[in-house]
């Protein structure tokens, strides 16, 4: 090895120890960018740097990094396959730039739900399935010999009953015949099975079934033949030689053997109808053969540990002491504890991938990445800080830097402050949104953002005070006597069951606040006088005004005054009222009155008869 690669890996050693290191990698070359409402945007991004991007919503700054950057990258990857392999990958055009230049593989970590079937779970997803495996190959008692016997996907390991998915499909067979009828009656309900279509010839021309006797009558022989039989025979139809197979096989074959996930939504309905799932009996939901279950670390088989708690587990695997498995110990505790720094302590390794959110969807892929070997990889995060608590926030932003340090360029689309307060390059964009965007109105460090005057750096160096001072209380609200109880309810509300479901909860409540044994007394901070204020009569009292009426629940006529509020005094304050207003308490309303109609929940309402009649 010559002196010059010498002295280049060395200068690569030293810069990453020191990330801000003064080391020039070089930048991606924009000029022109015209994607969207781009206007001809040129800048030089500096690389294995972290690069905020910011701004307003809708100034351009997914533009710029997915449909430009990450799209250019995406698009280059994709012309080094054979023209026959591209027609199977995703087409991006070529984006709308005069120039783009030393732009590396880029690797887009969105927020986009991870998919997968009942197969798929955060071990596979996060490469710490085989970890397991080949730690239990190498440690556990009784020994097997290879990790393919600790696989659920493999069929060494799988369980037999299952096929690895930890859950068994039950046939509703109600659902599926009508014993009263025969064959040439209908009596398969399922359409794939209607008299005179196809496997309803294969069942008639097999010769082993009597088409007008009831299913109920058939022997032990018949239906085992008409249900389970599946032995290859062949049965002749219209010329044809077609495989026969039992009902139960077929349907199974059909939408059993599946991920009901993943069915069409009318194929879906019959599944829901027919089937039901349920815990595998012979795995236990495990999903392995009992041999592998046998076999044990520290007295936990391998879907134990899976099922554990990732903080827990990662504890349980630091404690591990094996020499001749310590490499594997150290990456499968440092995956793990990478999953807890991020905010995942709380799942599980057998926790299915397509049961997680956006945000932990995003965060399980950087774990991924985090482990991976690749370097000078362009890491693209669409606002990975949604969904986090602040707390967590912290975390987030370390593992950036962890990418950082490893030799990548992350590029960051991002609104929180502390965020964008690891950056080593921010550019914002803006100076507003749509049409008026789209345009570079400051690139530099953090610290130049916060005296850049745009609107991003007026709002972060922006703080609300916190007073210093605080207000006098100039009253106090107090009840001048107890709570009522909730079952003494006043004869308005227990007049008739019909009139009971057109009373709201809330109306109930406010004719308890407002009855005559309970009333509201505002009084001053400093009392002006040593006695105690006197309790107004109710009459004069009406605290709170009624919400808006429905058409369910009138208000009845005259109305009550908006709002009377008393004085320690017990004197009345001024109220709204015009000088043509009806006296106040309200005269008695005529027995007319709809029974539905809701009552102004005062004396004079109260005292009214309850006669009931139609609107």
């Amino acid at each position: 090895m010559g002196k010059s690669e010498l002295s280049r890996q060395s200068s690569i050693k030293v810069t990453l120890d020191n990330p801000m290191a003064n080391t020039d990698y070089g930048s991606i070359i924009i000029r022109g960018a015209r994607e969207n409402n781009l206007k001809s945007v040129s800048l030089d991004i500096p690389k294995r740097r972290i690069t905020v991007f910011t701004g307003v919503s809708g100034s351009g700054k997914s533009s710029l990094v997915f449909s430009t950057i990450a799209a250019e990258s995406q698009r280059l990857i994709n012309e080094t396959y054979p023209a026959f392999v591209q027609q199977f990958m995703p087409h991006y055009g070529q984006p709308d730039a005069d120039k783009l230049e030393n732009i590396s593989a880029a690797i887009i970590v969105d927020q986009q739900r991870l998919g997968g079937n009942l197969r798929s779970t955060v071990a596979t997803v996060t490469d710490t399935a085989q970890m397991l495996r080949v730690l239990f190959s190498r440690l556990a008692k009784p020994h097997l010999p290879a990790p393919g016997y600790y696989s659920y996907n493999d069929p060494r390991g799988m369980c037999p009953e299952c096929e690895g998915v930890g859950q068994v499909s039950a046939i509703d067979m109600t659902a599926v015949v009508d014993e009263s009828k025969s064959l040439s009656q209908g009596a398969l309900l399922h359409k794939v099975f209607a008299v005179h279509g196809w496997w309803w010839d294969i069942y008639a021309r097999s010769g082993m079934f009597d088409l007008d006797k009831p299913i109920r009558k058939y022997s032990k022989e018949e239906r085992a033949n008409l249900f389970d039989l599946d032995d290859g025979r062949k049965v002749r139809v219209d010329k044809i030689n077609l495989t026969y197979l039992g009902v139960v096989p077929k349907l199974r074959q059909m939408m059993g053997d599946k991920d009901p996930e993943t069915l069409q939504p009318h194929v879906r309905v019959e599944y829901d109808r027919i089937f039901t799932r349920k815990i595998c009996p012979a795995c236990n939901g495990a999903r392995l053969k009992a041999e592998a279950l046998a076999s044990k670390i520290s007295g936990k088989n391998i879907a134990e540990f899976s099922s554990m708690q990732v903080s827990d587990l990662a504890a349980l695997v630091r404690n591990l002491k094996a020499p001749q498995a310590a490499p594997m110990l150290a990456a499968l505790a440092a995956r793990l504890e990478n999953l807890v720094t991020i905010g995942l302590g709380y799942l599980s390794l057998d926790r299915e991938s397509s049961s997680l959110s956006g945000g932990e969807s995003q965060r399980v892929k950087m774990v991924r990445h985090l482990g991976s070997s690749l370097t000078d990889i362009t890491y693209v995060f669409d606002e990975p800080s949604v969904g986090l608590h602040p707390h967590d926030v912290g975390r987030m932003a370390g593992l950036m830097q962890q990418l950082r340090d490893k030799g990548n360029t992350v590029l960051i689309v991002e609104h929180k402050p502390d965020m964008i307060a690891i950056a080593d390059h921010v550019v914002d964009m803006g100076p507003l949104a749509g049409s008026k965007g789209g345009e570079v109105v400051y690139q530099g460090d953090f610290a130049g953002l916060l005296t850049s005057g745009t609107l991003t750096g007026n709002h972060m160096k922006r703080h609300q005070p916190i007073k210093d001072k605080v207000r006098t209380p100039s009253s106090t609200i107090s009840r001048t006597s107890p709570p009522p109880s909730p079952k003494a309810c006043s004869p308005p509300f227990q007049a008739s069951p019909a009139r009971a479901n057109h009373r709201s909860s809330w109306a109930a409540c406010l004719w308890h606040f407002l009855k005559p044994s309970s009333s509201i007394r505002i009084s001053p901070a400093v009392p002006a006088a040593p006695t105690p204020p006197p309790t107004p009569a109710f009459s004069t009292t009406c605290v709170r005004p009624l919400p808006r009426p429905t058409r369910s629940m009138r208000r009845c006529s005259p109305p009550i005054p908006r709002a009377r509020v008393l004085t320690a005094a017990g004197s009345a304050l001024s109220t709204p009222t015009s000088a043509t207003s009806t006296p106040w308490p309200p005269p008695a309303r005529p027995a007319k009155a709809s029974a539905s109609c809701l009552r102004c929940l005062c004396t004079a309402c109260a005292a009214r008869p309850s006669a009931t009649s139609t609107r």
